[in-house]
């Protein structure tokens, strides 16, 4: 009776064993399962940063062209761009001039 018993036990406990192996796998496919998914979402999260990069370096590179040449143009023709004091039409919000308020109000 003891080895009936025996046998009884050690199948009970191999199929513990084998349903806690069996819970075990799952939860370790799913661990996996998780860790795929979160791989493949950062891979398409890195390309869509890339790629706004690569769009973000593109503009900065076509407004620094436009600065270069608009730079270029200010320096050929820097005598039509020059402002003058004389041509400097004052307004009544600005600070006076060096030489005074020459202009302004009525001359007593």
């Amino acid at each position: 009776m003891m080895e009936k018993e025996s046998e009884s036990i050690d199948s009970m406990i191999a199929r513990h064993i084998g349903v806690f192996a069996e819970s075990i796998q799952h939860k370790l496919d799913l661990i996996v399962e998780g860790q795929q998914a979160l791989s493949d979402r950062m891979d398409r999260r890195l390309a869509e940063i890339e790629h706004r990069s690569g769009c973000v370096e593109h503009k900065l590179d076509a407004v620094a062209a436009d600065l270069s040449a608009h730079r270029a143009d200010t320096e050929v023709h820097r005598k039509v761009y020059k402002i003058k004091e004389d041509d400097f039409v004052k307004s009544p919000f600005s600070p006076p001039l060096a030489g005074g308020d020459e202009g302004e109000g009525e001359k007593t």
